[in-house]
């Protein structure tokens, strides 16, 4: 789409029409969103991607029938809307659907998110426009974070996430501190949803995790201080602008998103992970796209054998979960929950890592004691038991702050044979019966033909 100058179009509430705001000089870019508030508080702050104002007269619309009406200022109608029937007396926001369509209608907000209203982003809160903000900083630190075997000021980097829906192209764009440029990107940069790109000081030879890229800075330095900012610009309009000090940043930790994915101010990565910085991936160690690198391998529900040999035989005590790291590098599982489609089963303890092709297998309870690799990780579910369905059943892991990391649903099952991934450690694998890929009927703590992971 195109920018569309709103200068002087006014925005008219009720039958018959009333006034209640004009446009000062104001263009409004594509995909991006302007909000009219009857009063605005000093409180609100507008999402990316849109704009907050406060009426000139305040108004008080019918939740049972009512219209608002937006004109240009030659007075061609750009858009007009009303509504009947109590459609907006259910305590939420009435929204299009399906969004931003010309075609759409509207319907109580519930009816398209869970939340009763959404002001300034997408009904899921997903952010309007095009564009990417800072996510993590490294300005100094004691780890070799590029794989070029020294740790020096080449290690340092900036990480930059799209929390859009769109493709956001950086040909062009820049980042500066205080001091100087620090990077252009190249012509066919793209960066697509819900992934990050990362720029180091100097370029990186690390394996590139799945949702990031990896660029090297084009001034060969970044040089960022404790005490900083970064501006990120395209085409002479600010993508974010974020400053830090050394109350934050130095120490051998890089600055994140406390909140991960969100903007909601930096922090010390060590505060948020035990990792002193994660870049190219969440601050956990999982990837930014969701394709890894923990994927739930092997499940088994349904038992009447001693699969834990401890001795004896339990339907409760012998079900597994396991759980395997198929990256490149350590995951961070403190504060992730395993939940199956009933209940909360599991929270990790603080410190769990689970490095590259480790695995981890979770008991029901009992005491295991079965023979395992030197690379696979054991515990007992923090509630007391899985309680796995033998019917079938969902088993998710997700990360600390909710999102969804794997997720494993299998139907009926056969007494003693788990539910296995087909490939295994392929999260996109089907979930077949262990029998199908062994003479075995389950392989906690191994592949499905007892190799190692």
């Amino acid at each position: 789409g195109s920018p569309i100058d709103l200068t002087g179009a006014e925005v008219k509430v009720h039958t018959p029409s009333t006034l209640v705001y004009t446009f000062g000089s104001f263009v409004l870019q594509p995909e991006e969103a302007v909000v009219i508030f009857s009063t605005l508080g000093g409180g609100c702050t507008a999402p990316h991607g849109s704009r907050f104002f406060e009426a000139d007269a305040s108004f008080n619309l019918d939740g049972g029938a009512d219209e608002v009406l937006v004109n240009s200022a030659t007075s061609t109608t750009l858009d007009f809307e009303l509504w009947f029937g109590g459609l907006g007396n259910a305590g939420q926001s009435m929204n299009q659907s399906p969004e931003l369509s010309d075609s759409g209608s509207l319907v109580q907000h519930t009816t398209v998110a869970a939340a009763n209203q959404s002001p300034g982003t997408y009904a899921d809160g997903t952010p309007f426009g095009s564009f990417v903000f800072v996510h993590e900083v490294r300005t100094a630190g004691t780890e070799d974070l590029n794989c070029d075997g020294s740790v020096n000021d080449g290690d340092d980097f900036i990480e930059l996430y799209n929390p859009t829906r769109n493709t956001v192209d950086l040909s062009g764009a820049t980042i500066r501190d205080t001091t100087a440029l620090r990077h252009t990107f190249d012509p066919g940069t793209l960066v697509p949803p819900g992934e990050a790109i990362v720029v180091f000081a100097t370029a990186s030879t690390c394996p590139v995790p799945s949702g990031a890229q990896f660029v090297a800075a084009s001034t060969g330095s970044l040089s960022f201080d404790n005490s900083d900012q970064a501006l990120v610009v395209k085409n002479s309009r600010t993508m974010d602008f974020e400053n830090w000090t050394f109350a934050t940043a130095g120490q051998g930790a890089s600055i994140t998103e406390p909140v991960q994915r969100t903007e909601t101010g930096l922090d010390r990565h060590d505060n948020i992970s035990t990792f002193l910085a994660s870049p190219g991936t969440l601050a956990d160690g999982t990837w930014f796209d969701g394709s890894g690198p923990l994927v739930i391998n092997e499940v088994l529900a349904n038992v009447s054998d001693d699969v834990n040999c401890d001795g004896t035989a339990d339907s409760g005590q012998d079900e597994f979960v396991e759980i395997v790291n198929f990256g490149s590098n350590p995951v961070d599982l403190s504060g992730m929950t395993v939940h199956d489609a009933t209940a909360l089963r599991h929270t990790f303890a603080p410190g769990t890592l689970l490095g590259p092709n480790e695995g981890f297998v979770l008991w029901g309870g009992g005491n295991p004691l079965c023979s395992m690799p030197t690379n696979v990780l054991e515990d007992l579910a923090s509630s007391g038991g899985l309680g796995l369905n033998n019917t079938g059943d969902t088993v998710t892991l997700q990360a600390a702050d909710g999102g969804v990391v794997d997720s494993i649903t299998f139907s009926a099952t056969t007494a003693n044979v788990s539910a296995n991934r087909n490939p295994e450690l392929d999260p996109t694998g089907a979930v077949v019966d262990h029998t199908t890929l062994s003479a075995l009927e389950n392989s906690p703590g191994y592949l499905s033909d007892v190799s190692e992971f």
